[in-house]
């Protein structure tokens, strides 16, 4: 939504900041000091509280904070271990250290996602919501997010993710690469124009195979000037082209070896094209849940 909330980390954070109420309390998960000091210059405005998520291990606006232009991470997230199916991490609040804690997600953002959703509910439990640390830990493991490096197939791997982004795109490369051994990496792509398509284009400058196709948007990128993108920014990969995104799903099935993998992404919308091709080949699973996916 660049076209609305503009081009820059600073102008898109203001706007976001815009939601802060006069004396309210913001909790964010943002991580570029560009950003975070935009938030933290609309929370002084509004006399709001703003506390901050981040990793255990490092925090790049550091030297803001100790500048005293935005404040300390109050919440650290620590991945433990990981595996295809799960993800263990530690967390720590300014009260207690929450250890063992689960999430069948994959990707280091997922952890920043869970452990932002920790901070918010510790900071209601101020306000007076009532949980216990079971419901917590309950609730974490037995989270579904359809489209989010979600797995539907084997041998080959098979991965559907909604990233629409140059940032989700990156974090999505880093989370697949991290989470799964693959020969090669075979991407299904499609993206509406509005998009940073040079950004998304170059982050997928180190995949070895990209199909093409069109997803069913009126906003839709054309395969030609994905094509073009793809010679000037992306010149290695090797570009397939298939217009519809079912035959681009099969396409890329045919091409795949049982030990690559084919991840399909670059809006919600392709995904839940790709979601209805699981479903039409066999995944039951997906069959099941299927509708409400692909209009967001």
């Amino acid at each position: 939504h660049m076209q609305i909330l503009g081009n820059t980390l600073t102008e898109i954070a203001t706007e976001k900041a815009g939601i802060i109420k006069p004396n309210g309390l913001l909790v964010t998960s943002a991580q570029a000091p560009e950003a975070l000091r935009a938030i933290a210059r609309v929370a002084g405005q509004q006399q709001g509280r703003m506390v901050r998520v981040g990793a255990y291990d490092y925090d790049a606006a550091q030297t803001d904070v100790d500048a005293g232009v935005v404040p300390p991470l109050q919440y650290r997230y620590r991945l433990e271990e990981r595996d295809e199916e799960r993800q263990r991490f530690t967390v720590w609040t300014p009260q207690r250290e929450y250890t063992g804690l689960e999430i069948p997600l994959a990707g280091e953002h997922q952890l920043e996602n869970a452990t932002t959703a920790l901070a918010t509910l510790d900071l209601l439990r101020e306000g007076g919501l009532v949980w216990d640390e079971t419901a917590l830990r309950t609730g974490l493991r037995g989270v579904r997010w359809s489209a989010r490096m979600e797995v539907v197939g084997h041998s080959p791997t098979i991965v559907i993710d909604g990233a629409h982004n140059t940032d989700s795109i990156q974090k999505l490369l880093v989370a697949l690469r991290a989470t799964f051994k693959a020969r090669r990496f075979i991407v299904v792509f499609s993206a509406s124009q509005d998009k940073d398509l040079i950004g998304m284009v170059r982050a997928l400058s180190a995949v070895d195979v990209v199909v093409l196709t069109r997803m069913k948007n009126p906003r839709v990128t054309s395969l030609e000037h994905l094509e073009q993108l793809f010679a000037e920014h992306a010149p290695r990969v090797t570009i397939k082209v298939e217009a519809r995104s079912d035959e681009a799903m099969s396409l890329a099935y045919s091409l795949a070896q049982p030990d690559d993998l084919i991840c399909a992404t670059g809006s919600l919308y392709l995904a839940g094209e790709a979601l209805r091709w699981s479903a039409a080949h066999g995944n039951t699973d997906v069959a099941a849940r299927i509708e409400g996916v692909d209009h967001a």
